[in-house]
């Protein structure tokens, strides 16, 4: 199993499967731009994910696609072949492993808290220049806990960095982190989030997968990578992050503060619109030495969004239809072209 994002870039490296760019690049023009290309014009067989390591006014590398940019890709991030994909991921979520808590790890080798916590140190892209409402975190895997039982839950949501310590973010109502949300408002308290970049690859992919409402996803998570996700106590909230993550931003939904949000280039195609959504105020960001910032390709299908939605949702209402309801179903599939949403065949 790969001990942290880095081990598991290596590996890409080593398959062919990972290319570099080192030629200056702008952040709010040229990644995405490059991205996209790479998607739309590269054939899937032989799209590679991209690492980025000059960006105009960062020290700090980009890695992107090294999830879904390619089913490839996908299958070396379970540690396993394309073919047995499902296997993998049925078997993994069946024999789940609770997190290994641990006193120390790597995702604190830098601690900033207060007001030197400031998550502009990262080079956060606009994706869309001249629509989107600023820079957003496209590869968040948000931690938050349930206030009456206590489980965890790993999710995704859009986040628009509006400034050194304030974040907006959209969930929407099933969405996990909001049910935590509307029972701490009730109670009238805060929601405690720790915002995970750049872990574990199978921690990244259970962190944009659906799982019913109550499902601990890092135990999910341990299941399918065949061990415990070794985890530390946050510095400023009650949440644990995985040891070995590149970047860690802790902080607190704001109790009934909402905020205009968006818009966003979102991963069907089309602008999402603006709202008035959920306020995170930063309270501490952790990093590792030398951080790699990672980022999901979603703001056009085929990316690398639309290839993980489209594998993980078509496993997912196979193993429904085939083993649950024990239906003759022989294959399923999700296209791309609508971003891996509406069209099930």
């Amino acid at each position: 199993m790969y001990e942290d994002l880095r081990q598991y870039l290596a590996v890409l490296d080593e398959r062919g499967l990972l290319s570099y760019v080192d030629k200056p690049v702008e952040r709010d023009w040229e990644i995405a731009a490059v991205c996209r290309v790479n998607f739309q014009s590269v054939p899937p067989a032989q799209r590679t994910a991209l690492m980025f390591r000059n960006i105009t006014g960062s020290r700090i590398p980009l890695a992107a696609g090294v999830l879904g940019g390619s089913e490839r890709i996908y299958a070396t991030a379970l540690e396993t072949t394309v073919d047995r994909t499902l296997e993998k991921w049925t078997n993994g979520i069946q024999t789940p492993i609770a997190p290994l808590r641990v006193e120390s790890g790597p995702c604190h080798e830098n601690v900033l808290t207060g007001p030197e916590a400031d998550v502009c140190l990262f080079p956060h892209p606009t994706w869309t220049v001249g629509q989107d409402a600023g820079p957003y975190m496209t590869c968040p895997c948000v931690v938050s806990r349930d206030p009456e039982t206590g489980v965890g839950n790993v999710g995704t949501y859009r986040l628009q960095v509006k400034g050194p310590n304030r974040l907006g973010m959209m969930a929407m109502a099933r969405q996990g982190i909001s049910h935590h949300i509307r029972k701490n408002e009730a109670a009238g308290r805060d929601t405690e989030v720790a915002i995970v970049v750049g872990a574990d690859p199978i921690f990244g992919l259970v962190s944009v997968s659906s799982f019913p409402v109550g499902t601990d996803e890092m135990a999910m998570a341990g299941g399918i990578r065949g061990g415990a996700i070794p985890v530390v106590d946050c510095q400023t909230v009650g949440l644990q992050a995985p040891a070995s993550a590149e970047i860690v931003i802790e902080g607190r939904v704001l109790n009934g503060v909402r905020e205009q949000e968006g818009p966003f280039g979102e991963y069907s195609g089309y602008m999402g619109e603006a709202g008035q959504n959920y306020v995170v105020e930063v309270s501490a960001v952790t990093f590792r030495n030398d951080p790699v910032y990672q980022v999901f390709v979603s703001q056009m299908p085929p990316s690398e969004s639309s290839c993980i939605r489209r594998l993980g949702r078509s496993m997912t209402v196979y193993k429904h239809l085939r083993h649950t309801l024990g239906l003759p179903v022989t294959d399923v599939h999700f296209s791309e072209s609508s971003g891996s949403g509406p069209f099930l065949v």
